[in-house]
């Protein structure tokens, strides 16, 4: 049988090779994410308007396109953090990944009752 090594070019940097910390909290908080970005679209629809001032710039300069690439920016920070904090304190990186779960649902929900035409209070 022939063995073929890779040539040291194209190996693997070892932070892609270490599993992820929190594959399920990881993927709970991409899905938020992306109902924030589509709801949020279907919003304006309706005459709403973006609260948040930091992706009311991005929405500015580039469109709904922008500020979907703000937000997602932002997704890959966060989850570059919980990966190098949980690494150190598994606990911490958890409950990171947990909170910004929380705080993703926050505008999904806000954005639901927009969309119903019921007010919140």
């Amino acid at each position: 049988m022939i063995a073929l090594d890779r040539p040291a070019s194209l190996s693997v940097p070892a932070a892609l090779r270490t599993p992820v910390m929190y594959p399920r909290a990881f993927a709970a908080y991409i899905g938020l994410s992306a109902a924030d970005v589509l709801l949020t679209s279907a919003c304006f629809n309706h005459g709403a308007y973006e609260a948040n001032v930091v992706a009311g710039l991005f929405l500015r300069w580039g469109g709904e396109e922008g500020m979907a690439m703000f937000k997602f920016s932002t997704v890959m920070l966060v989850l570059l953090i919980c990966q190098l904090v949980g690494r150190e304190r598994t606990d911490v990186g958890r409950g990171v990944v947990h909170c910004a779960c929380f705080v993703s649902a926050l505008p999904v929900t806000l954005a639901l009752f927009i969309l119903a035409g019921r007010p919140l209070l």
